[in-house]
């Protein structure tokens, strides 16, 4: 599960290294995200649920720095008919149902902002309201 990426509250998080500061770790996954994520996009609409659920592997694996398998064992629970649409179309309670509660909502909260984000784009609202952002 991915709760664990998300509670600030654990203990057990990982110690900083000798000339790290004290944010180091998050400062790197956030270098690591921002060039990597640049390159990840929404599958088509058109896309089988085979594409969707290595766009989902590729998500959890540069976003959140999972195992393959990890990765891999949790975009496996995509349905077998699901496309691209869906994945732009699903609400909330339906990944929760899909992939369970934590893995579900963190897939709906890194998913659900790049759906708006290329609708928006697709409009031109990011080009000609950009300052407004």
């Amino acid at each position: 599960m991915l709760a664990h990426l998300h509670d600030p509250n654990k203990m057990n998080a990982p110690k900083a290294r000798d000339g790290d500061s004290p944010m180091g770790r998050s400062e790197r996954r956030s270098q690591v995200t921002e060039s990597s994520l640049d390159d990840l996009r929404l599958p088509p609409r058109t896309a089988n649920s085979s594409e969707v659920r290595d766009y989902l592997t590729s998500l959890l694996k540069q976003k959140h720095e999972l195992p393959d398998d990890h990765a891999r064992r949790i975009a496996a629970c995509w349905t077998p008919i699901g496309t691209g649409r869906e994945l732009r179309n699903y609400k909330a309670q339906k990944y929760l149902s899909i992939f369970g509660q934590d893995d579900g909502w963190v897939l709906y909260s890194d998913i659900k902002p790049e759906v708006y984000r290329e609708a928006w784009k697709e409009r031109g609202f990011l080009e000609k309201n950009w300052i407004c952002l």
